[in-house]
């Protein structure tokens, strides 16, 4: 319960980086970064595809634990799986959010696709 709470403080501070009062020429944030691409159906598309191989795999290589298969090439697949699953959720946000600038936020123009 612990981490759960810790992840989800640090998601919270993540969404709030950033001042109030921008300047025109300062990046946007991560969270306006993540509200943008969170309208586009390819993010959610990879995001899911990703995060159901990673859920698919779980009890799968629980269960080839159990019958006494070698856990160092199961976790080195859990390992490439949570990678993958992390870069979908965090690549294209860090793009757009690198890449684009106040001033273009309001214009409608997000940079990073």
């Amino acid at each position: 319960m612990k981490k759960l709470l810790l992840f989800i403080c640090s998601a919270v501070l993540i969404m709030s980086c950033g001042r109030g009062s921008q300047q025109p020429t300062d990046y946007i944030t991560f969270g306006q970064a993540f509200s943008h691409v969170s309208q586009s159906f390819n993010y959610w598309f990879f995001v899911i595809l990703s995060s159901l191989a990673l859920i698919v795999y779980v009890p799968m290589a629980n269960k080839l634990n159990r019958k006494g298969t070698s856990g160092k090439g199961l976790s080195i697949v859990f390992f490439a799986l949570l990678v993958l699953c992390a870069f979908a959720w965090l690549y294209r946000p860090a793009e757009v959010a690198a890449n684009t600038t106040v001033e273009q936020m309001l214009r409608g123009v997000y940079i990073g696709y």
